[in-house]
């Protein structure tokens, strides 16, 4: 049986930010901006690693241990691993939402967990810029644990939840795509429907570069050519519709503008590690 660790959410962050102590930090893929369709539900029986969301625009209800919380812009809730939850926009028009999966082990392997079933933010809470980091740090490191992305994801929680934090610096070396460069693309890539593909020329002419240099700039934020990020997006925005509606594999890959099922299965597999199928009941 897996060992679990249940603390408080302050003794969480201290963990987070304390650099000595031995900590298995796992993101479930990177956060993940989307707008949720008309039919959007979530309904899921416990997961084994924290979820957080983020209302960045609208709002949403969220049902966790037979309390109800309604989110709305600037709000957030972390939901601690094995709660049930639902989940419904009440504006799914206008809504917009972030969210991130998030593991945490000690140095005896024990997962840890919050001793509250959730957490919802406190009002007046800013956090759009730790957000950012947390992305930035997740792309570039590929799910590796450094200093860079504890330090995010500690910034991110605390600042979400109450806690005064400490500055961190957003800027690069010229050499990738910055933040806000970042942001602006999947901002725009957000408004479109889900079966649209974009080329490489569009990407770059919206970030004001010429292909070459963003696709060179691509490989070196994201060590993807842009042609591969762009399938990369495309995918985390199918996987996150899988495990968030009722619909099958085969009706999530025509909303993508899949002619074949088999090539989404394929492409599915190469960037979230399994398959469609397997994934879906893996994140339920």
């Amino acid at each position: 049986m897996e060992a679990w660790l249940k603390i408080e959410a302050d003794g969480y962050l201290r963990l987070l930010r304390d650099e000595r102590c031995p900590l298995n930090l796992e993101l479930s893929g990177m956060p993940i901006d989307f707008r949720p369709a008309p039919d959007w539900r979530v309904n899921l029986s416990g997961l084994s690693v924290h979820l957080f969301y983020f209302c960045l625009r609208g709002s949403i209800e969220v049902t966790v241990g037979g309390s109800t919380e309604s989110l709305s812009t600037g709000d957030a809730i972390w939901v601690s691993p094995g709660q049930a939850f639902q989940m419904i926009s009440t504006a799914p028009c206008q809504t917009r939402l972030s969210r991130f999966r998030l593991g945490l082990s000690d140095g005896k392997r024990r997962k840890l967990a919050l001793k509250r079933k959730y957490l919802r933010s406190t009002p007046g809470s800013t956090y759009s810029g730790w957000l950012e980091l947390v992305r930035q740090e997740s792309i570039l490191s590929f799910g590796a644990v450094h200093p860079e992305l504890r330090c995010a994801v500690a910034g991110l929680l605390g600042s979400a939840f109450g806690r005064k934090q400490g500055g961190h610096s957003s800027q690069t070396d010229g050499r990738q795509l910055s933040v806000l460069q970042i942001r602006d693309l999947q901002d725009w890539l957000h408004t479109l429907e889900p079966h649209a593909r974009p080329d490489t020329k569009t990407l770059a002419a919206r970030v004001q570069l010429s292909r070459d240099y963003f696709n060179r700039l691509c490989h070196q934020t994201f060590g993807l050519s842009a042609e591969r990020w762009l399938i990369q997006q495309r995918i985390e925005a199918a996987a996150l519709r899988l495990i968030e509606s009722n619909r099958t594999v085969s009706e999530v890959s025509d909303e993508y503008g899949y002619s074949s099922l088999y090539f989404f299965s394929r492409q599915f597999r190469q960037i979230m590690g399994m398959s469609p199928s397997a994934y879906r009941r893996h994140s339920r």
